[in-house]
């Protein structure tokens, strides 16, 4: 949901590439993508043509920074975090029902479908009772631990 609400409420969806499979430094938990990233796209997921997530958005290179230690403006260059790596974070914190890996490719009409079922805008500043609103409304996993 980049920039939240000031530009609207609708969920955006960005086609990209992997470009690379590490991360800044070599961070081989991450994964470097070409999708354009805005604030408020962080969290969100990365889809394969099959539906399948493939990792979860987290950051862009700092434009003043690149800029300053390299001399030009950084296009296309964000990253996300690696499936198994949150696959790992999950099933170590007891979360289980776990879908398995869709197999076959799926129509565009299909996948929109499915993110938006499985997309919604979360706050630090939300309750239990909205959290729980969410839950009951969108839900990628079944059988998830509190």
């Amino acid at each position: 949901f980049p920039f939240g609400d000031a530009i609207s409420s609708s969920l955006k969806i960005t086609k990209g590439i992997i470009s690379s499979l590490t991360g800044i430094g070599n961070n081989y938990s991450n994964i470097q993508i070409d999708a354009a990233m805005q604030p408020g796209n962080s969290g969100g997921p990365i889809f394969n043509e099959k539906g399948n997530v493939l990792g979860v958005a987290v950051a862009k290179l700092d434009f003043e920074k690149v800029l300053e230690n390299f001399g030009t403006i950084p296009e296309d260059t964000n990253f996300g975090i690696k499936a198994n790596i949150i696959t790992n974070f999950l099933e170590s914190n007891n979360v289980r029902g776990l879908p398995k890996p869709n197999e076959t490719k799926i129509s565009m009409s299909q996948l929109g479908g499915k993110i938006t079922q499985a997309t919604y805008p979360i706050s630090c500043m939300m309750t239990m009772a909205q959290i729980r609103d969410i839950q009951s409304r969108k839900v990628i996993y079944t059988n998830l631990v509190e």
